[in-house]
């Protein structure tokens, strides 16, 4: 496995997190998601691997991202 294809599984692992406590309720609209910083300590990736998940989570309309 090259560190391309582990980075994108990774990311997928994320994206999934990320929707399924989107969408069994654990993360009700409005609420604030972790941080790229809190998710890439409780991952152990890098923080362009939990941007990369996130945009592709926002990409699906169930977050919006903001700056700070």
């Amino acid at each position: 496995m090259t560190n391309a294809d582990r980075s994108t599984g990774l990311r997928s692992q994320i994206s999934r997190y990320v929707v399924d406590q989107i969408l069994r309720g654990a993360w009700a609209p409005g609420d604030r998601i972790p941080s790229e910083q809190a998710l890439t300590v409780q991952f152990g990736v890098s923080r362009m691997t939990v941007h990369h998940a996130l945009r592709d989570v926002a990409a699906r309309g169930l977050v919006v991202r903001r700056a700070g």
